[in-house]
Parts: C-alpha cells; structure tokens; sequence
C-alpha cells in the first residue's frame, strides 16, 4: 500500500512527466468503482491540459481544470506505470492514460480496489503530513480509544 509519503513523491514525478500534456485518450478497463458513468468520465477529463497533480489524504488528485480532478485511491494493492502509446496493456489494468507525445500512464490493481473519483469531495480533516502537535493533541485527547480507531 503506498502511504503519504510515497504518494508525495508520485504527484512530484507524475507532474515532471505529465504536467502540462493534454490527455488524448482515457481508457477504462475496469468502471465497477466509478462514480459516474464512463462516458462522463471521458468527456470532463479527454482533450484537457494536466494543470497539476497533488496529494490530499491517501488519494492523487489529477486537476485538469475547474470542475475537471480525478481522485485516485490505489487502495492496497494498485499500482502507477509509465508506458508508450503502443505498448500492450498489461492484465489488471483499471485506467490508461494517454497524454501528447505519445506518453501514457496505467492504473492497473489485480485486486480491483483502486478507486478513481471524478471531482472528489474536499477532505474536511487536517493532512496527517501538516498536523501540528497542538491539533494532533486536541483530536486525540476527546477520546477515549486506541488512536487507530480515531
């Protein structure tokens, strides 16, 4: 499972590779965990400038413009690989991404659990990479149960 600070350094490459390169072709092999329809998906993200990647929480957000992220969980088991627009797909895929000159990335999970979420929601807690002792302190003092449980 990639924790925050491996998706850190996956946002800081993914925009170093794909930042500013327009998503000709999205594909998706697995839509079971979308949260809407496939044909929506495409339609908001293809033919649209990656503005930037970020980590927020556990997820990667891919921004393609106003109203145009796609959060990305890959949950325990999924995994980012860079390709070629003519390379093969590989068996458990869920998503490739096919950018200009002809660079592509795949989501591929042989779990099937990665999760990919148009315009996720705003995550309402503090980011566990910038919580302050004071705040790490107030949410852990209200309770009364192992901290994995808060």
């Amino acid at each position: 499972m990639a924790e925050l600070p491996d998706l850190s350094v996956f946002a800081a490459t993914l925009n170093k590779r794909f930042k500013g390169k327009t998503l000709k072709n999205l594909e998706i092999h697995y839509s079971k965990k979308l949260n809407v329809s496939e044909a929506e998906l495409k339609s908001n993200l293809e033919h649209h400038k990656l503005q930037n990647v970020v980590r927020s929480g556990k997820t990667l957000q891919f921004h393609f413009g106003k109203e145009k992220v796609l959060g990305l969980h890959l949950m325990l088991r999924g995994e980012l690989k860079a390709i070629t627009e003519n390379e093969p797909i590989p068996k458990h895929t869920i998503l490739a991404f096919y950018f200009s000159e002809k660079q592509g990335l795949l989501v591929t999970d042989p779990l099937k659990q990665a999760k990919a979420t148009l315009n996720p929601p705003e995550n309402k807690v503090p980011d566990a990479l910038d919580i302050t002792v004071e705040q790490l302190q107030s949410l852990t003092n209200k309770r009364n149960k192992p901290s994995k449980n808060c």
